[in-house]
């Protein structure tokens, strides 16, 4: 049986910290706050974007 696009997004949204998928605007607010004076002193690092799951497992 073949799982579709949907539920296949479902079920890795389930097994994430956030409980979701990361929506355009996740991304947008992270670019913005790296784009902002409140983000000066942030340098050198990899900001991961998406919900815990490279926290979690493996990618």
């Amino acid at each position: 049986m073949n799982e579709s696009d949907g539920d296949v997004l479902d079920r890795l949204a389930a097994g994430t910290p956030a409980g979701r998928t990361v929506r355009p605007e996740d991304i947008a607010r992270a670019v913005a706050w790296l784009a902002s004076t409140d983000a000066a002193l942030v340098h050198g690092v990899t900001l991961a974007v998406d919900g815990g799951i490279s926290t979690t497992r493996a990618l």
